[in-house]
């Protein structure tokens, strides 16, 4: 029929779950290296009783300033091209000077200086 059976994540399967060319997988999406720990460990600290439910639900949301935007659909052996949230008008990078001061209410992305750059 066509049917697969989808399981929530085990619990060591929480929070990051990889990374590729600077961008981090985070509970089956794709987000911003720089997304800050609470965001990251939300769930964790949701099973560990360290968070409320309604906390949990405020972070997660919280999430979406940081998540990669797709620039085209997938193409015929399923690879992706994603955009970074500043680029996409989701947040404010000061890595991406063009997009700081576009409004209070999206994120400021301030991501830590490494010896290797940005």
């Amino acid at each position: 029929m066509g049917y697969k059976p989808v399981y929530d994540y085990r619990a060591d399967q929480l929070g990051t779950q990889g990374s590729t060319q600077g961008s981090i997988l985070v509970e089956g999406r794709w987000y911003c290296p720089s997304m800050p720990e609470p965001l990251i460990n939300a769930t964790i600290d949701l099973h560990a009783e360290r968070i409320d439910r309604e906390t949990w639900v405020r972070l997660i949301a919280a999430r979406r300033g940081y998540r990669l935007m797709p620039k085209q659909n997938a193409d015929d052996e399923g690879y992706q091209r994603m955009m970074c949230p500043a680029d996409a008008g989701k947040a404010q990078c000061s890595i991406k000077q063009h997009t700081v001061g576009r409004g209070i209410h999206l994120p400021l992305i301030d991501p830590e200086p490494s010896p290797v750059g940005p």
